[in-house]
Formats: structure tokens, sequence, C-alpha cells
């Protein structure tokens, strides 16, 4: 996991500059007043996910991690918490399903970590790094606008 100003991606690009420099600069195109919906960056390989939502409860919610994709997460709208866990230790709730490249974990307060997500922030989870976003702040509940960049893990290789 990673967690940084969007202005320092390059700082993580590893001799992978093309890949993250094509998800940055989409990234970096995106206007908070940008539509909802599904955005093809590289065909299926790499795309970007936009969503606008009310920020849950922590008991409405479980961890996920994937196989196949690696997410980059930011906001353009609001705030949220999120939630990182190694998923080994925990129990399974939703066995994984290829079909949305996921599967669920149980949240156990002690084994995760909690950060806020902001607009200017990003955050990377590589395959099989369990992740909670979309929790509301201690504050309540709030909406926000997300973006869910997804890159194929292989072209990291």
């Amino acid at each position: 996991m990673i967690l940084d100003l969007c202005e320092n991606w390059a700082d993580y690009a590893c001799g992978k500059e093309e890949v993250w420099a094509e998800a940055f600069g989409f990234l970096a195109s995106l206007k908070p007043d940008c539509e909802d919906g599904k955005y093809e960056i590289t065909g299926d390989d790499m795309f970007a996910l936009v969503q606008s939502y009310d920020t849950k409860d922590i008991t409405d919610c479980k961890l996920e991690a994937h196989h196949e994709f690696i997410d980059i997460q930011t906001l353009l709208v609001g705030s949220e918490r999120m939630f990182y866990s190694a998923v080994n230790p925990l129990e399974v709730c939703d066995e994984y399903s290829a079909d949305n490249d996921a599967a669920f974990y149980t949240y156990e307060a002690d084994k995760a970590v909690e950060y806020a997500l902001t607009p200017g922030v990003f955050t990377i989870f590589f395959p099989n790094e369990g992740h909670m976003p979309g929790i509301a702040l201690k504050s309540g509940s709030a909406p926000v606008k997300k973006v869910v960049i997804k890159i194929a893990a292989k072209l990291l290789k």
C-alpha cells in the first residue's frame, strides 16, 4: 500500500514510468464535475471508474482484495476514511470472484490501519492487499466523488 500526494507519483514508478505516467496523466485531466462512469485509458488493462456516493458506516463494509488489478484511488470531492490490512490473518466472507476480481474479508480493528483520503492524495493497493474504502468520517456520512484507476498487474512486471 502506498499513500502520498498525487504530485509525488513518480517516486514510485520503479522502471515503469510509462504505465504510471499514463495513469496519473489521466487522473490529472479529471475535474470535480466530470461524469460518473467507466473511462478507458488503455483498453481492459487500464481504466478508470468515477463514482459519486455517500460514505458509509464502518459496520456496513468489508475489506476487499484483488488478484489481477492494482487500484489507484483518490477523491475529487470530499473526504473519507479508509482502512488497510494484510488479508492472510482474516476470515474470508466472500471467496475470490474472477468476474469482479475481488475477495472480501471480515474487518478486524486491531489488524487494520486507518487513514483519511482527500483530494490531492492518492493511495495504491497492490494485489492481495486488503482495503476498505468509502467509510464516513467520525462527523458522519457525506457525499464524495472518487476515482479508482485499475491497472492490470501484468503491466508492471
